[in-house]
Formats: structure tokens, sequence, C-alpha cells
């Protein structure tokens, strides 16, 4: 199964004093965004939604894994400061986005995101009381940046002069050497050329309302997304505002890889144990076995829906959370969590116990990658962390296309299906410097990656000590 995805990344290092480090998640790391938004203009009245569509569209962007430059209300000497730090900032290989709500212009062809602080009582001041949308554009390709997105929602009825304006408000269409395909730039506009944005009647504006429905959902192109947001907008206008878009559509690119799934959580169930049999513990169920003491031996175990794993000594459950086990074998679907209902998942279920056992969590990296299985053999080694605290190496990604599918012993573990998005399974590990990501690894592949805790959504398999 082929995934279009960007691997989220760690890797371990060590400093001359012992120290571990975790590098960050590639996809998290490597995603910067400088974000204006401009409502209090010295001319006119203030504008209602940009500073609120700014602050939305950074918090966002930060849940997705983004370093963020947000500036509110900023003059002319701050923007451009703002796009120096941020040009400066950006590195080969960099998702680079900038997103702009406020007062835009045309002037002699050319297209102008507005200052808080201009006055332009001429044409020619334009040029020196604004910035220019080229140069934005020109910072961005002048790195070696993978994929470079701007978003403008500046179109908006503004309050300067007619004579500033080429005959209509709102941009113009971008110069052919600006909208290059070569540069990999993506431009998203509020509303058409020579027409105007609307600012809308709640906290955003529509344009940005409707980009923030799908600004997060994983797989979505930019096409997409573009598609998705202009049927929004139309709807949302009474077919009178129409997004547009220039430049290079980036067709396979998506800010959430299609292996980070949407946060539609399974809840856990508020009774932990079921009466009378059969038993279900926190969405486990086993029939007809009693829970009652421990067992040791291990056919019994694998009789009751565990396995001990004779390398490590550790205990796994046969099957997934969501699913039952009877007549050796794993019944229904296996249900997905995020990373913090993973834990209570953990915790609701030591409550009431598994096969006479309380002590059941969700696995450790280190655990994680000793069940995978590749039965072409592995390609890549890793370095990973251990319970420890110390690093290891382990093997991780089958080789070549024709390895079996999952990539874990079905007849242990019997009927683990996943998504076509993958079959992701949670560690415990949050990501050192990137609390809001986890490791998890992905048994379609054998790989390890990073997800989201509260908005990735993977499946949870527990693990106990033997002793």
């Amino acid at each position: 199964m082929s995934k279009l995805r960007q691997s989220v990344r760690f890797w371990v290092s060590i400093s001359i004093y012992g120290c571990v480090f975790l590098g960050q998640p590639l996809w998290a790391a490597q995603k910067s965004a400088l974000i204006i938004g401009n409502s209090r203009y010295l001319l006119g009245d203030r504008l209602t939604n940009p500073q609120n569509d700014a602050e939305d569209i950074a918090n966002k962007l930060k849940s997705l894994g983004f370093d963020v430059i947000l500036l509110k209300d900023a003059n002319l000497a701050q923007m451009l400061d703002s796009i120096d730090q941020f040009k400066n900032k950006l590195r080969q290989g960099d998702v680079a986005l900038f997103y702009f709500a406020g007062h835009g212009l045309q002037v002699d062809g050319q297209n102008y995101l507005v200052p808080v602080d201009a006055t332009m009582n001429s044409r020619s001041r334009v040029a020196y009381e604004a910035v220019k949308l080229s140069d934005v554009s020109n910072a961005l390709a002048q790195g070696n940046i993978t994929n470079n997105i701007i978003i403008i929602d500046a179109c908006r009825n503004d309050p300067f002069p007619k004579e500033l304006r080429d005959g209509s408000r709102g941009l113009a269409r971008l110069d052919s050497s600006v909208r290059s395909p070569k540069k990999k730039l993506f431009y998203l506009f509020a509303s058409a050329p020579g027409t105007v944005a609307q600012d809308g009647k709640g906290r955003n504006g529509v344009f940005t309302r409707e980009l923030l429905k799908y600004l997060g959902q994983a797989g979505l192109t930019m096409p997409d997304l573009y598609e998705a947001v202009s049927n929004g907008v139309l709807a949302a206008s009474n077919n009178k505002q129409e997004v547009y878009h220039e430049g290079d559509m980036l067709a396979r690119f998506s800010l959430v890889p299609s292996s980070i799934k949407n946060n539609v959580v399974a809840p856990v169930p508020s009774s932990v144990v079921a009466s009378p049999p059969p038993v279900q513990v926190a969405q486990v169920q086993v029939r007809p076995i009693p829970q009652a003491s421990p067992v040791s031996r291990d056919e019994q175990l694998m009789q009751q829906g565990m396995w001990r794993d004779p390398k490590t000594n550790l205990v796994w459950m046969r099957c997934s959370l969501g699913q039952t086990w009877y007549a050796n074998t794993c019944l229904g679907e296996a249900k997905t969590y995020t990373w913090q209902k993973a834990m209570d998942a953990a915790k609701a279920l030591n409550k009431g116990g598994f096969g006479g056992y309380k002590n059941w969590e969700v696995p450790h990296p280190e655990d994680l990658y000793t069940i995978i299985y590749c039965s072409t053999d592995f390609k890549n080694k890793l370095t990973i962390p251990t319970k420890a605290g110390g690093t290891k190496t382990v093997d991780e990604l089958c080789e070549g296309d024709n390895y079996q599918r999952p990539t874990i012993n079905q007849s242990i573990f019997p009927n683990t299906q996943g998504s076509v998005q993958g079959l992701w399974y949670w560690s415990s590990l949050s990501i050192p410097g990137y609390s809001e990501s986890a490791w998890v690894i992905d048994f379609d592949d054998g790989e390890g990656t990073g997800s989201l805790k509260g908005y990735s959504t993977s499946y949870v398999r527990l693990v106990r000590s033997s002793q």
C-alpha cells in the first residue's frame, strides 16, 4: 500500500556530556509561518476581522506543528522586519506559509499589502508606505524551499483615495514572473482580481472562516484545499465572492500528511466492567474465560488473549483496543484514539483488569519495535531512546514493496487490520521539545513517525511486564 505522507521522524544524538537529545519531527520542525493581521488603520474605520483571523490561523498552524511568527496591527517597519526575519529562518526543504489579513490594493499593476500607519495621499507614496506582494514572494523564493504558500485575505473595501487604485478595488493578477511554477509558490486569494472580499459578521471573515474549516484536514492537497474553500465561500456569500488562486498548485502537497488522521475520537466507555459475561473492559472483550487470578503458563496466556514474548519477557494483548477476543481470534474492528484518550483507556482498563492483571500500559517505542515483522528484512536502522534513559539502534521499515502486510505476526496478533491511511499504533513517548507530539509505529510498513497528540488518532495495543 503506497502512502503519500511525510514521515515525522526524530533522531537521537548524544552530546559529549552524555545527554540525550531528540531532534524535531521533520514535518513539524520544518514548517514555518508568518501571519499578519491588520485591523486598526490610521485611515478609515477599524476592520472587524483581520486580528481575529490572524490569531485563529496562527493557532491552527501551531497545532499542525508550524513555527509561527504572529503580528497584529503591524506598521511598515514591523512588516518589513518580520519578512526579513522570516526569510532568514527558512532552510532548504522547509515549508513556508505567509498569511496576511487587512487592506490591500493594486497600483500600476502591482499588488500592495497595507500597514496600519499608511496614509498614502498620492500614488507616488504607495511604493514607500506599503509592502509589495512581490517582495514577499521573492523573499520566499530566494531560499531553496520545497513548498511556498501565500494566502491573502486583503481585498477589502479600502478607505484610500480612488486615484490610488488602477480603476478597481481589490488586487490585480500576478505578474507572470511572480507566479511562475518554477518558484514553487502557491497563492490563494480571498477574492478574484478586481473584486472585494467580505468581512464576516462573526469572529472571522468569510474567506478565513472557510479556510479554518479545511486547513488541518489530513491528506488535503492544495488543489483540494482551494476547491473546498472556494465552494464554501461561494455558498456563504451567495455567489458574490469568488476565491482565486495563482502559481504552482503543489498538487501532491498537503499541510497534514494523509497518515495524520482527523481528530475523530472514539469515546472511552464510562462503564469499565460489564456484567454478566461476556466481559468487556475498556473496549476489550474476553469470553467466556473468567478473569480470576493471574495465569503464568504461556499456553494459558494465549488462550486468554495474551502473549508473552520470550525475548523481552513482555506480555502483550493479542487484540487491539476495541476488538473482542473469542475462539482464538480477535473479532470486530479496532478503535482509534487521540493520544490522551489512549492513555485514559489504559487507566480505565486497569480499574477492572484484564486476564487478572491491572498493570497494562501503552507501550514505549522500544517495546513496539520488537513486534514489527518484516518478511523481506528491514531497510533502515534508527537510534531511539530507551526506557532506561539511554539509546539503542533498532531495525525499521520493510525492504521493497512485496513484504507481508500488516508487518506483524498475525498468528500471534490475529485480525490486525487498519484503514487505507495506515496502521498507526500509539506509544507512550512524548517527543521532547514537542510535547504536543508522540511517537507512533505504522504496522503497514514497519516505520516509526510522530503524530500530534490532540489531533491525530491511532490504534492502541497494550502491554505489561510479566514480573
